[in-house]
């Protein structure tokens, strides 16, 4: 068994049997390492030993199903090597490329390929089991079409309750915004395990009667905030109370301080079973004013008494003109009068699902939602008690002796149904093993319930022999000392009943467990906790001097006193921030070791150790690359969305918007002002002094008459271009009119020869490939075509492809949050923590939530109103909450990759008003922050602000604050290491005039087109002007060529051909013109057709005529030949073929193999004799072997020919070069001697040996 030392919870985590355990596993607390073990002991069991295949464990992606796969497989050889006879190791390892060890979408997709036949799909349609699985984009596509022509169906029909959803929430000029609803409300339902039972349930909710439990679940949650606001408002009271009673105080004014006291504490008496007289009696609730103070007063208390009261009645008066404008009766009616549309849609996306699955099934496509929808009704049936287990899943509980469940925070309520379906959950001996931790939950946006896992988590007990049990591994073994007491800081002040779910206590908080940091030396090398705020607009008045403290060798510069510079206030907090990290990361070369978990030692630490994390890299990460570059920083960041934003397709996009209506004035300007028309901004200006009021094309059109030449020769022919290209865009497809633009204009030419040309034609290729995608749907045009990229831009599916990325490669690396989950690095820097959270989601006309259901704004078509309703204030508030959770989260997650440093960084506007608000909860007792603070934030700094500024490091922020008050002595004493430094522009302005370099006054001389220093430059620039191309030799010889090109060379250069003729010619055409097609295939055609006759055949049914015309029929049947082909095929001659020696030697072969593609490196040398002395450069060969069969331990190959000659010996002469080609990738590849090389001519209907 393994030989690692585990904790006792790791133990019973590896080795607790016989119940269905949650383990809740921390960061860095080895949850993978524990799951493989736990299989691996399983397996090798000494009492009751289980085949690996016994086992279904699921993954949430397909890199940690290999991981997993690959772990498990380094642990059996471990033990294969110390036991190498193991008959038990040895069949293990065999069955473990079968195990079922995948993500659930390729358990789904293995189950439904398996029993396709048994599903029941809505009336005549069934799956065909060759389905494959559609791309994102396709998938967009297939819905446009579908959803386009569900509308047409429903204007046609003239419905009135469609035709009024479509007035209500069909936007403004067309219907988008309703077809985003549908297709946002159909993606949302799948998530539930009964969609369409979901959808018709939601728009009932809006038919029910105030006394109805629906409703009642509304009005409930209402009074809960409620009664929350009114808390925390009576805490600030008190406060204020208090205040007014202390010497000095305004005593006049404690008397309306207790009577507003007075009369929120009897509304709270109220419950929440009493929410109408709840309601009721808060919306007529008005504050007294204050009385006079006269007299000698502390003009401070006065004032912060003023301030805690204003506060309390502006929270009061906001829940009143938000949810207390109307009667609970008037809301209740709004609901009532919304409930026919959204019945209307709730109808429509159940419609739209049926269209949708009918299509996807005609073009025998699924999508991954298809699978698990598909599994589930193969393994399960809904009935009154549930979900009940089918023959199929009751087999597969048979099969399957445990189901593994990694990341298990992260799952659906479908994911959940279909295993509890093949695990024995429900039964009195349950399988289910869930290891996940849901602290660590950051997939809302995938619609994600780490509900499921807090369920089972408050409920499963602690005590082993339970059938159900759960086990917290809280060790963490990846970060040091400082980094855990840091992130149990932040985290037990955040993290509560309020936000998370779970309350971040001593049960759940990090424990310290990385031993290899527990010696002498590495003490000395722990480092602080860095944060760095800078402050991004600072004012423009004397600077207050604030103390920098030391974070290394060098020193932070201070700012310089005095009025900022217009360059100054035009750097944003953006660059601010990437230039302070680019200028620690690059001190943190000269100062800092890390530790070498491979060599078990310290070294400096390296930039491939550092890691830049980010909430969202798509608007961030170019400005951190731009700034990085500047500083001579090798990095890297995978932005993977940069397709729509690349200059050549935006200038392509701006020509197609011309082209489908020339009246956009902002795809005309870029069009005008791109190289396809080249005017410069002067003329722009120009052009626009002809018709200030009237569209850019109307002026256009003014100047192209009244412009003085050149100009106006040039606008003429853009014009004239332009109408030509409008006139071809309405009689032909798009693909045609796009490659006509791309020759007409010449810009794709063009931007080949740009930096980086290859990619930005590639980009141009790709849009010609989406438009070709596009057109083999049902929809048409170049209007919908643009409709269509708009949607995949505004949805987030970028085009842009991923770089691969070495792990070994020395650079920072720039990634999100999200995609650094599950990994580790030495340093973390964690940026733009002031950027606001995106609440884009809360302000849809209809937002949606699993419990709660459809939350709409009410509308009246008529007069263009809008206003929330009471679901939709009930839902946005749930959904707000939420939101912020996550948010806590991935900042959990952010601060948890950091194994040897930890840095946070981020920007506030005006920084003393934000620390005078942070200083707040100073003296506040009790970790968590007052649920004021928690649920009113709009970037993360607006929680780290409060956390740090209790701590007994923060000094300097209370200093700003003016704050004197003490903190509570638990939170005062806490042992994390804070360092904290502030900044603002003119720091960074003063380090860089101190280093001798201004970017601004360098790129001014630039500008001006004024001389700069070459430098050390110089001699490098010069170096690559002078540089040559080594092998000139070979830059006329292809990198790859097929067996054919290599026997036609032979042949040119025998002398058989012409010698005026090209071996490596450009083909014009890739097929024959129609008007020859239509004559009938010719005979490289007619020898193409039977190769694949060939290759499909069954030789054992193909001995009369009569049974190679029936294989041949289903092969046109299913595609695998056109029918055009199978007319031109020599039945009888593929029958003589088969009663030949040959064709008998074949049926009786074994390990018989057909078209077998290869590929073989060969000295380039050997086929080009005047570059033979460039020994070390290789060709690769390409080709494909018509026929392979063994007989004995020698493979025969056969290639058939169909040339007419006159003799075989023609042929063997011919095909001479080939045939040994073939040979010898058959040796090299397959490792076995080749017994005889035949060409079988069917025009002769002989064979030769060659």
């Amino acid at each position: 068994m393994s030989k690692t030392k585990w904790t006792r919870e790791q133990e019973d985590a590896i080795k607790t049997r016989d119940c269905s355990l949650l383990v809740s596993a921390a960061a860095g607390s080895g949850k993978t390492a524990v799951l493989v073990e736990r299989i691996v002991s399983r397996i090798l069991d000494e009492q009751n030993p289980l085949d690996v295949d016994r086992l279904l464990v699921v993954t949430f992606t397909n890199a940690a199903a290999r991981e997993m796969r690959e772990r498990i497989d380094a642990a059996l050889t471990k033990r294969l090597r110390e036991n190498p006879e193991d008959r038990c190791l040895q069949k293990q390892r065999l069955l473990l490329g079968k195990a079922a060890i995948s993500t659930l979408h390729s358990f789904c997709l293995e189950i439904v390929r398996q029993n396709y036949y048994r599903l029941q799909l809505p009336g005549d349609l069934a799956l065909d089991p060759r389905f494959r699985i559609a791309d994102d984009v396709e998938g967009v596509l297939l819905k446009m079409e579908v959803l386009e022509n569900l509308f047409e169906e429903k204007y046609e029909e003239e419905e009135p309750t469609f035709l009024a959803l479509v007035e209500g929430m069909g936007g403004q000029r067309d219907d988008q915004n309703l077809q985003e609803l549908v297709l946002k409300l159909y993606t949302f339902s799948r998530s539930q395990p009964d969609p369409c039972t979901w959808l018709t349930k939601a728009g009932q909710v809006f038919q029910a009667d105030l006394t109805d439990k629906p409703m009642q679940v509304l009005f409930n949650r209402l009074a809960d905030k409620i009664i929350i606001v009114l808390q925390e408002a009576i805490a600030l009271l008190q406060e204020a109370y208090d205040l007014a009673l202390q010497p000095g105080g305004p005593l006049v004014y404690s008397s309306t301080l207790e009577a507003d006291l007075e009369g929120l504490e009897e509304i709270l008496v109220l419950n929440r079973e009493q929410s109408e007289e709840l309601l009721a009696a808060l919306a007529v609730f008005e504050f007294s004013s204050l009385k006079a103070c006269r007299g000698e007063v502390d003009i401070s208390l006065k004032e912060a008494v003023q301030a805690l009261r204003n506060q309390a009645k502006q929270m009061v008066q906001d829940l009143q003109k938000e949810y207390l404008v109307q009667s609970p009766e008037e809301l209740v009616a709004d609901m009532h009068e919304m409930a026919p549309l959204l019945s209307c849609l709730c109808r429509l996306v159940i419609e739209f699902s049926e269209h949708y699955l009918q299509r996807k099934i005609e073009l025998n496509v699924l999508d991954f939602d298809d699978l698990e929808y598909f599994a589930l009704s193969l393994l399960g049936e809904k009935t009154e008690k549930g979900w009940m287990p089918t023959e199929l899943a009751k087999r597969l509980r048979q099969r399957f002796e445990e189901v593994l469940v990694d990341e298990y925070q992260d799952i659906n309520a479908v994911q959940e149904t279909i295993l509890t379906l093949v695990s024995r959950e429900k039964t009195e001996i349950p399988n289910l093993f869930m290891v996940g931790d849901v602290k660590q939950s950051i997939y809302g946006f995938r619609l994600a319930e780490p509900g499921l896992f807090l369920e089972k988590y408050h409920r499963y007990p602690q005590e082993i022999g339970k059938t159900e049990l759960k086990i917290n591994l809280a060790k963490n073994f990846r970060s040091r000392r400082n980094i855990v007491a840091g992130v149990n800081f932040i985290f037990r002040q955040l993290m509560g009943s309020h936000l998370g779910g779970i309350t971040y206590d001593r049960e759940h908080e990090l424990v310290f467990g990385a031993t290899w940091t527990e010696d002498a030396a590495a003490r000395q090398k722990e480092y602080p906790l860095e944060v760095h705020l800078v402050e991004a607009q600072a004012k423009k008045k004397e600077n207050v001097a604030v103390e920098k403290p030391d974070v290394g060798k060098k020193r932070f510069l201070e700012g310089e006193t005095g009025v900022l510079t217009e360059r100054e206030e035009e750097l944003s907090s953006l660059q601010v921030e990437a230039r302070l990290i680019g200028r620690r990361i690059l001190e943190l070369q000269e100062e800092m070791v890390v530790w070498d978990q491979e060599k078990k030692t310290y070294r400096p630490v390296e930039f491939r150790d550092i890691v830049v994390l980010l909430r969202s890299t798509k608007n961030t990460a170019p400005t951190f690359l731009e700034e990085f570059r500047k500083l001579g920083l090798p990095v890297y960041a995978e932005i993977g969305s940069g397709y729509f934003a690349a200059q050549e397709v935006q200038v392509m996009l701006s020509l197609l918007k011309v082209i489908d209506n020339p009246c956009q004035d902002i795809p005309l300007t870029a069009v005008l002002f791109s190289p396809i028309v080249g005017l410069s901004v002067e003329e722009l200006a120009r052009l626009r002094l002809h018709s200030s009021a009237a569209d850019f094309y109307v002026a256009l059109c003014l100047a192209a008459r009244k412009e003085e030449e050149p100009l106006r020769s040039t606008l003429r022919s853009f014009l004239k271009r332009l109408r030509s290209w409008r006139t071809f865009a309405r009689r032909n497809s798009l693909v045609e009119l796009i490659w006509l633009l791309y020759r007409e204009t010449g810009y794709y030419d063009y931007v080949g020869a740009l930096p980086g040309g290859k990619q930005r034609q590639a980009n141009l290729r790709a849009l010609l490939e989406r438009a070709k995608q596009f057109e083999d749907t049902t929809m048409k045009g170049l209007f919908k075509f643009l409709r269509f990229l708009k949607r995949l831009a505004d949805s987030g599916s970028d085009l842009g492809t991923a770089r691969a990325l070495g792990e070994n490669e020395n650079v920072v690396r720039i990634m999100s949050i999200h995609q650094s989950k599950g990994l580790e690095f030495p340093v973390v820097f964690v940026g733009c923590l002031g950027k606001p959270f995106n609440l884009k989601d809360l302000s849809g006309d209809v937002l949606l939530d699993r419990d709660l259901g459809l939350g709409p704004v009410w509308v009246d078509p008529d007069k263009r109103l809008k206003y929330p309703t009471l679901a939709k204030l009930i839902v946005r508030d749930k959904l707000k909450t939420e939101m912020l959770a996550e948010e806590v989260r991935i900042l959990y997650v952010a601060m948890t990759r950091a194994r040897d440093a930890l840095i946070l960084v981020g920007s506030v506007k005006d920084l003393e008003k934000e620390a005078r608000k942070w200083s707040k909860v100073v003296a506040q007792q009790g970790w968590e922050l007052p649920v004021g603070v928690l649920l009113q934030p709009q970037c993360p700094w607006d929680w780290l602000g409060p956390c740090l500024i209790r701590h007994q490091e923060s000094q300097v922020l209370r200093e700003i604050a003016g704050c004197e008050d003490k903190a509570w002595e638990v939170i005062e004493e806490d042992p994390a290491p804070w360092r904290i430094s502030l900044w603002d522009p003119r720091t960074i302005e003063a380090i860089e005039k101190k280093e001798g370099f201004d970017y601004g006054e360098e790129l001014a001389r630039i500008r001006e087109l004024l001389p700069v220093e070459s430098g050390a430059e110089n001699s490098e620039i010069v170096s690559r002007l002078n540089w040559q191309y080594p092998y000139v030799s070979l830059a006329n010889i292809p990198g790859k060529v097929s067996v054919t090109e290599i026997k036609n060379r032979y042949q040119l250069l025998a002398g058989e051909q012409d010698m005026r003729q090209q071996f490596f010619r450009r083909r014009r055409f890739a097929q024959r013109p129609q008007f020859l097609q239509k004559k009938g295939l010719s005979a490289s055609e007619k020898g193409t057709a039977l190769h694949l006759v060939m290759r499909y055949l069954n030789f054992a049914h193909a001995d009369t005529e009569t049974r190679v015309k029936v294989q041949i029929a289903e092969m046109v049947r299913r595609e695998f030949i056109a029918p055009l082909q199978a007319e031109a095929i020599d039945v009888e001659a593929i029958v003589r073929f088969v009663h030949s020696p040959l064709g008998k030697r074949i049926c009786v072969g074994e390990d018989l193999q057909r078209e077998v593609p290869f590929m073989l490196a060969l000295p380039v040398g050997e086929l080009y004799p005047e570059v033979a002395n460039l020994a070390e450069e290789i060709i690769i060969v390409q080709g494909t072997i018509d026929c392979l069969f063994k007989e004995g331990e020698e493979y025969v190959l056969v290639d058939y020919k169909t040339d007419k000659v006159d003799c075989l010996a023609v042929l063997q002469e011919r095909y001479k070069v080939q045939m040994e080609l073939y040979a010898r990738a058959v040796r090299t590849i397959l490792t076995l001697p080749v017994k005889e090389k035949l060409l079988y001519s069917f025009y002769l209907q002989e064979s030769i040996s060659v």
